[in-house]
């Protein structure tokens, strides 16, 4: 047998938060993150919390999600969202800190308030 340990040289919290329109949350939506920094860039991969069976994404919520990364990308310039699966989701803000840095919080903000979906019928 073989174990490998994964290197941790991260840990990035991420926050989100649903608007309280109507229909702006969903469970059924799988939103994508990656960190674009000063030092390089990650994959931080699906934010779910499925394995607690809540709903990731409720209406006027903000949701808390804590990921392991093995790439330090230093001051986070950009912050870029992806959806996949059948739903629309309309956020107001997503916001990242670095356990290397907690004072630092970077936000993207959802200025035109576009809805996130893989179907252009719903969103873009």
């Amino acid at each position: 047998k073989q174990w490998y340990q994964r290197r941790v040289a991260i840990t990035a919290g991420i926050a989100t938060r649903t608007s309280s329109e109507n229909y702006a949350g969903s469970n059924a939506i799988s939103a994508e993150i990656v960190l674009v920094g000063t030092t390089g860039s990650v994959n931080l991969g699906v934010l779910d919390k499925d394995y607690f069976d809540e709903d990731d994404y409720v209406k006027g919520g903000t949701k808390l999600f804590t990921v392991p990364s093995a790439v330090d990308v230093g001051v986070v310039q950009c912050i870029v969202i992806s959806v996949s699966e059948d739903d629309a989701w309309l956020f107001e803000w997503v916001s990242v800190t670095s356990s290397k840095d907690i004072s630092q919080e970077t936000f993207l903000y959802n200025i035109n308030s576009t809805w996130m979906s893989s179907d252009t019928s719903e969103g873009e």
